[in-house]
Parts: structure tokens; C-alpha cells; sequence
């Protein structure tokens, strides 16, 4: 253990050596824009450390794919990089950045190779204009008899924003389930709900009251909370989107929640199995979800006296809210006859669902095996010559008649 001391503090102080010589100066270039402005052009200076070293650009963050640089690597020693911002036709008012990622490769001696790295700084400022507002949505869920949803609205303009309309969708597998909004009453505040295919309904439901609209001055915020309560949802999962409206904005913002747990109730289909042969053992896995359950398979260990065999299943796929069959094989060749203990477990994920049952083992009965019907066919084209022959003396005694 004694010789790797020295080459631990060797590269403790190479490691140091190396930080302190790479570097970028300025760490950050800041550009504000400005109407019709196309392509921003700037430098910074990168120093390196005194060994013979190979220095590596690359960008990273949101604006990575519009920023252009002269180089790719320098050798030893300080250098200019000019780099290209090209501005994006499309920004959101607010900060947009990269990162100029510098990295110094080739240093060490031997087998130690070390890596040092810093980062040049991009950003570009979009003003915000007369009225703006940033939203954040909020899914509170830890409410055991409501979901909350608040959306929180602030002004980053330089002006009051009036007659702000807001709202909350809720989609189930992208199908829109219902709508919220805040009521415009004078003396209490009311959550309307817009439902559409909410549990325990067949119809929509629909209240025909105001919305109320919001206000907010330049710099402030304003929380709008709306609530629904959970029993009106099946178990699974879901997604809320926020809308706000002002003027012709609108600005979106949408975050998924959860009602309940995801859970598999196992049906066995039959109780009986015969003795000295194989039996297929079918189970109904239920699902009380909204989404599919993939991979999900079965374990059974069948127990008496103590005696205990395991046997497994393929894995399935459930469908949302649907059943699926499980068929599992056990080969009762061979053992004693009575009831045997069933303890069924479903498997997704990281999760157990459990159910135990008992199936009787007894003999198989006799198959009877159906004998030839000889005497029957004989009777029958018996039958049939009989009844030929009495057409044809009919058919004869006519044509006497007919001849007479």
C-alpha cells in the first residue's frame, strides 16, 4: 500500500497545476437583443498550462445548435476563440444560454490521464415588451380528497395586465375529461367543473356561470387554485394543463399526476386438476389502471405437507382496465390425491399482488370413447330400400292403370 502514496499527491498536484492554468477570460458573454438583429460576434481569451497539451471545444445547453466557432483544438499556450451566435427565429421572452465547454487533454505520465474542464458562459437576454406573464403550473397531491391545481401568473412586462382568462384541462390518455376554471361571483369563490366521461356519469356536466378574469401589475404575481375532487377519477394517471389568455397570448403549461396505485386482482378459473398428468392452471389477471401494464408475469408455489413447488408464467401485457389470461403448467405426475394449497402472485414492476386458493388433485374419470353406429346405418339403407320399393309399385300400378 505504501507506493501508491507518492503517485496519489503526484496527481493531486498536477490535478491543481492544471485547474489554476486552464482558464477563460471573460467566464461569460451576456448579449441583449435587439430588434432585427441576426448574429451576435464575440471573442475570449483561453490560457492553458505550460505542458505540451491538446485544448478541446465543444457546446452545450439550448442555444448549442446556433453558435459556430472558429476553432476546435489549440496546443499549449493562450489563444483567441471567436465564436457566432445566430439568433433562433422563434424565443420566448427571458434568458437563453450554452456553454462553451474548454477541455485540456493529453496530460499525465504513464497511464494517468487527467481531464480538467471550465466553461465559457453564452447568454441572451430577450425583453419581455410592454405585457408579458411567466406561468408555473402546481399539482398538489397529497390532499386525500382533492386534487389542487395552482397556477402561478407573473407579470414580467413593463405594464398592468388586465382581463386575464385562466383554466385548468384535465386529459386521460389524451382525451380531455374535464375543464376547471374560477367562477365570477362577487361574494364566494366557486370552482366550475366542465366534465366530460367523469366516473359515475353518463352525461356532461355543464354549469353556465362567468369566469372571472385576473389582473396583475408589472413585477408582481398572482396564484389561482382550482380543486376537483379525486373520487370523481378510476385509478391512474393523468394530465393537467394550465391555460392563461391575455389579449392574443396565450401561454400553456401542462404536468402529470397520479389518482391511486396501480393494482392486479387475480381470478383462478377453475378448482380442479386430475392426478398423473400435466394440468394447465388458468388465472385472470385484472387491471384497475388507465394505462397498460407491460411485462407482467405469474408465480404460483403449490404447498401441501409442507411440501412446496414454484411454478412461473410468461409475461403478459395488460390493457388499460382490461383482463388478460395467465396459464401456468403443473405437472401432477405422480403425487397423492386431496386438496393442495395455491398461493398466486402477480409481478409488475416492483410491485406484488397476491391471492390464495386451494385446487382439488383427483383421478381423471374414464374418457368414454364413442363405438361405430353399424346397427343404425343398416336400419337406415334398410329403411331407404323399403321405402324405394314401394315408390317404384306405386309408379308401376299407375302405369297398369294408365295401360287399361
Amino acid at each position: 500500500m505504501k507506493p501508491k502514496i507518492p503517485m496519489i499527491l503526484f496527481m493531486l498536484i498536477v490535478s491543481i497545476d492544471l485547474a489554476l492554468a486552464l482558464g477563460a477570460s471573460p467566464a461569460n458573454t451576456k448579449f441583449h437583443l435587439k430588434a432585427e438583429q441576426k448574429y451576435y460576434h464575440n471573442s475570449f481569451t483561453v490560457s492553458t498550462s505550460s505542458n505540451l497539451t491538446k485544448v478541446t471545444f465543444r457546446v452545450e445547453g439550448e442555444l448549442k445548435d446556433y453558435i459556430q466557432l472558429t476553432l476546435e483544438e489549440i496546443m499549449t499556450g493562450s489563444k483567441e476563440l471567436n465564436f457566432t451566435l445566430t439568433v433562433p427565429k422563434k424565443l420566448k421572452p427571458g434568458s437563453h444560454q450554452a456553454k462553451i465547454i474548454i477541455s485540456e487533454e493529453g496530460a499525465g505520465i504513464g497511464t494517468v490521464t487527467i481531464t480538467p474542464s471550465i466553461h465559457h458562459s453564452v447568454i441572451l437576454f430577450v425583453p419581455y415588451g410592454e405585457k408579458y406573464i411567466e406561468t408555473e403550473l402546481q399539482v398538489i397531491e397529497d390532499n386525500p380528497h382533492y386534487m389542487m391545481f395552482t397556477t402561478i401568473m407573473e407579470s414580467k412586462g413593463t405594464q398592468t395586465v388586465d382581463g386575464i382568462n385562466q383554466e385548468i384541462n384535465l386529459y386521460d390518455n389524451n382525451k380531455k375529461i374535464a375543464t376547471i376554471y374560477k367562477a365570477a361571483l362577487t361574494m364566494e369563490s366557486y370552482d366550475v367543473i366542465l366534465g366530460i366521461a367523469i366516473q359515475g356519469t353518463t352525461k356532461e356536466k355543464i354549469l353556465g356561470l362567468p369566469r372571472k378574469t385576473f389582473s396583475i401589475k408589472s413585477g408582481t404575481s398572482y396564484e389561482n387554485q382550482v380543486a376537483i375532487r379525486k373520487p370523481l377519477f378510476k385509478p391512474g394517471e393523468y394530465k393537467a394543463e394550465s391555460i392563461v389568455k391575455y389579449g392574443r397570448k396565450t401561454e400553456k403549461m401542462t404536468k402529470s399526476f397520479r389518482i391511486g396505485a396501480e393494482e392486479i386482482i387475480l381470478y383462478p378459473k377453475k378448482a380442479l386438476a386430475f392426478a398423473d398428468r400435466i394440468n394447465k392452471i388458468d388465472l385472470l389477471l385484472g387491471s384497475n389502471w388507465n394505462k397498460p401494464l407491460k411485462d407482467v408475469y405469474v408465480t404460483i408455489d403449490v404447498i401441501k405437507d409442507n411440501q412446496t413447488s414454484s411454478i412461473e408464467s410468461k409475461q403478459k401485457d395488460i390493457k388499460p382496465n382490461k383482463n388478460v389470461s395467465a396459464e401456468l403448467f403443473w405437472n401432477a405426475e405422480g403425487l397423492e390425491l386431496g386438496e393442495y394449497q395455491i398461493k398466486a402472485t402477480a409481478h409488475y414492476m416492483d410491485k406484488t399482488f397476491e391471492k390464495d386458493f386451494t385446487i382439488r388433485l383427483q383421478k381423471e374419470p374414464p374418457q368414454y370413447i364413442p363405438q361405430p353406429q353399424y346397427k343404425l346405418y343398416i336400419v337406415s339403407i334398410i329403411l331407404l330400400i323399403i321405402i324405394m320399393a314401394v315408390v317404384l309399385m306405386k309408379i308401376n300400378k299407375n302405369k297398369d292403370r294408365n295401360n287399361s
